[in-house]
């Protein structure tokens, strides 16, 4: 997927809704696809809810309003991953703050033993925050709001946000200079941070720890790394690794920091040593 323009391409916005944030701890209940180009609507969307397994708190069905009875009787995300597996093949992918459903999306096919998409995704949100100055801030429901875009239905559930990211990601094309026209290879030369791309547990990057951090990830454990920030201190973080991503020789870990609570990226070329937590008193450490 690196030649033609804009208007030529298959995309793909996909949103999930889940148990919690945690992707290595919570569950995804529902899930939403919206295949389109950009000068055509819809051509073919996939919405599925999920049995995640577990109870949901009260929290979390205030936000998307999806209970345990709603969820009874639907199918395991097990039984839906071969199917969306094959929905999202051969388009680029799209999500509104992409790497928590990135997250979500590589734990639940880990989980199956299933392949996850490895082709590229675009995150709107950071889209939005280069190409929306004026926008008050870059929450869907806020730009969907400021931007009178098409509102297909209640916030936080899978459909509707697919389908506003789709039409958030069109006006944003709408604000390039040569708008659908613009050639591929030159929206990711120009917008490098808004892609993501994870990368396959069969294909290591060239890095010394890339192998051992793609077995942590698969085995899902705590580690502990040495990082060089971004004024070349040397810290250590404790995080729970999620997936490899980047574009090119750009690549990222991207990680639960148990530190701030949240996801993080790290760049991988900065990641010097790291201490999988096996046990308190087992320690692996792998240092460069």
């Amino acid at each position: 997927m690196t030649g033609g323009v804009l208007k030529d391409q298959s995309f793909i916005a996909l949103d999930l809704e889940t148990t919690g944030l945690s992707a290595t701890r919570d569950r995804i209940v529902e899930v939403a696809a919206v295949r389109f180009q950009l000068e055509t609507g819809p051509r073919e969307t996939y919405n599925q809810l999920v049995n995640p397994g577990v109870l949901m708190s009260d929290e979390v069905i205030a936000i998307h309003g999806i209970t345990d009875s709603d969820v009874a009787s639907a199918p395991s995300f097990a039984e839906i991953a071969k199917p969306l597996e094959a929905f999202l093949e051969g388009s680029i992918l799209l999500a509104h703050n992409a790497s928590f459903d990135l997250a979500f999306l590589a734990c639940e096919m880990r989980r199956q033993n299933a392949p996850y998409p490895t082709q590229a995704t675009i995150d709107t949100c950071r889209l939005a925050r280069l190409l929306l100055p004026e926008a008050p801030n870059y929450r869907l429901t806020t730009l969907i709001e400021s931007f009178q875009l098409a509102n297909h239905g209640p916030a936080h559930r899978a459909l509707p946000d697919a389908l506003a990211c789709a039409e958030l990601f069109k006006l944003c094309v709408s604000r390039l200079p040569l708008g659908p026209d613009t050639s591929l290879e030159n929206f990711w030369e120009n917008y490098p941070s808004v892609c993501h791309q994870l990368v396959s547990p069969a294909v290591s990057p060239k890095h010394p720890l890339a192998h051992a951090l793609t077995e942590a990830i698969r085995q899902q454990v705590d580690i502990r790394i040495g990082y060089h920030n971004a004024r070349n201190e040397r810290i250590e973080r404790i995080i729970t690794p999620l997936f490899l991503a980047g574009r090119g020789n750009y690549t990222y870990l991207e990680a639960f920091c148990h530190l701030r609570q949240e996801n993080r990226q790290f760049r991988l070329e900065r990641v010097f040593s790291f201490d999988k937590i096996l046990e308190p008193s087992a320690v692996e450490t792998v240092i460069l």
